[in-house]
């Protein structure tokens, strides 16, 4: 079936239009087709975006969802091609048929939208991470905000009013009018509430950071219960900026992909199965803000105060014939964090083309990474094997021990100490112990001998396809 016909039936017309615009032209595709081909069945162009060929020999972009693989372009902000189902023997891909939709996403709107139907968590979902200390010093922070100069472009929340209650939706009262607001938590009496827009339900990650991209407009409003009247925090919306664009604000070497996959990852945490609540867009904007201005004395929980933290233990695998085991690489442009990249043009321009300088090492270009990041390095130490780096985050109750091992060969990581067990032996505890007396660093890296205050990272620096070298940080336990 070629791309100008994937539609069928009588209107062929916008729907094939769209579909087809979602295909690389054939020049680039045959381009295309000349990179190396992935063990997945993906090629990557320049920009290491993630390409696809179908069985009629067609290119065309494809986004990676909890879902599976959905056809879609560059220009899109959520994709809106068919799913598409790879075939080993063939190395190419095909089309899902509505049937096998069907019964593979009873839910096609889960993504973009609220369901109701996972509302409830039950005992085998995670718990996310929030709790009312957090929705408190979110209200302190509030309340301490003097008010902006009047805005009368301003105060449209007040066209979302009802004369009558709603009878679906939690809602309060200003003015004699009845608003929806985002779901609470808790049974008691908030004095912190989110107006909600009557087209736009919080649930997802897409859809509010498509939202935020497109229509900020339509994001919650802050409403503060001050001597019993509700009042509306007009002139200081919970988010000035999309949440990929708050991480890549406060860390402006992260890759692009990274940003996104670290704002997915702690807007999933903050919310409940079914999707955000109120106390989860608290605990999204108190992290955010936090990230983007380290000197605000508020703080989100401790599992979202770094992204380093979000990062999960990679699985090993059993190395035959020696004593050590893998740790395989996860591909850059997954949807899930799995590991963390830096953006190699950012690193360059930031430290003088230091990826391509024969005068550097990995431990310089690490250094001057963390550092630029907010972290505190020690650059000259050697406690432990492959060159680690130890570091540390004001305000953060741990310390990160980041190794370097030899470059991974064929996405995989060859590792031959235990993580900890250095840290188990005398020399390198008397070490720690003489640096109390002899740096200034002397509570963080003592921190190193207390039990699940140390974080086991690794770091290196991965080829890609297109031959671009992308420094990488993974975590290891």
């Amino acid at each position: 079936m070629s791309a100008t016909s994937r539609t069928s039936g009588t209107d062929a017309s916008a729907s094939a239009v769209t579909q087809r615009s979602l295909f690389l032209d054939a020049e680039p595709a045959e381009l295309l087709k000349k990179y190396p081909l992935s063990p997945e069945g993906f090629r990557y162009d320049k920009r290491n975006k993630r390409y696809i060929e179908m069985e009629d020999g067609s290119m065309v972009m494809v986004h990676k969802g909890q879902d599976g693989l959905r056809q879609t372009n560059s220009r899109e902000a959520s994709p809106t091609g068919n799913w598409v189902k790879y075939l080993p023997d063939k190395q190419k891909w095909r089309e899902l048929t509505p049937a096998e939709m069907t019964a593979k996403r009873p839910h096609p709107e889960a993504d973009l939208a609220f369901n109701q139907e996972d509302a409830t968590a039950g005992p085998s979902k995670r718990a996310r991470l929030t709790n009312e200390a957090t929705t408190q010093a979110l209200v302190q922070r509030l309340l301490s905000t003097p008010p902006s100069a009047l805005d009368l472009s301003l105060r449209q929340w007040e066209n979302w009013g009802k004369t009558t209650r709603p009878e679906s939706n939690e809602s309060i009262e200003i003015g004699g009018k009845h608003y929806s607001i985002v779901a609470q938590e808790r049974s008691s009496e908030p004095n912190l509430v989110y107006l909600q827009h009557p087209e736009f339900k919080p649930g997802r990650f897409d859809a509010f950071e498509h939202m935020l991209r497109v229509d900020p407009s339509r994001q919650p409003k802050w409403a503060l219960k001050q001597e019993g009247q509700w009042r509306v925090r007009d002139n200081h919306p919970p988010f000035e900026m999309p949440m990929t664009q708050y991480v890549s604000s406060a860390f402006n070497l992260f890759s692009d992909h990274s940003a996104q996959a670290i704002a997915r990852t702690v807007f999933d945490r903050s919310s409940l199965p079914g999707g955000i609540d109120s106390e989860g867009l608290s605990t999204l904007a108190l992290t955010f803000h936090h990230w983007k201005h380290r000197a605000s004395p508020d703080l989100p929980p401790p599992e979202l105060f770094d992204p380093l933290l979000l990062l999960p233990t990679l699985p090993r695998r059993s190395s035959t014939g020696s004593n050590s085991h893998d740790l395989a690489l996860p591909p850059q442009f997954d949807v899930a964090l799995h590991r963390i990249d830096f953006d190699t043009d950012r690193v360059n321009a930031q430290f003088n083309n230091e990826l391509n300088r024969s005068d550097s090492s990995v431990r310089a270009v690490f250094s001057n990474i963390l550092e630029h990041s907010g972290y505190t390095v020690d650059r000259t130490s050697r406690m432990f094997t492959e060159d680690a780096l130890i570091f540390k985050r004001e305000g953060l109750d741990v310390v990160f021990v980041l190794k370097l091992p030899s470059a991974p060969v064929e996405g995989t990581l060859k590792r031959w100490v235990e993580p900890g067990a250095e840290q188990a032996f005398f020399p390198l505890r008397s070490r720690v112990a003489d640096t109390s007396t002899t740096t200034s660093h002397t509570t963080d890296w003592s921190l190193m001998l207390q039990n699940g205050k140390t974080i086991h990272l690794v770091g290196g620096i991965e080829m890609t396809p297109a031959n671009q070298k992308v420094p990488f940080i993974v975590r290891e336990g």
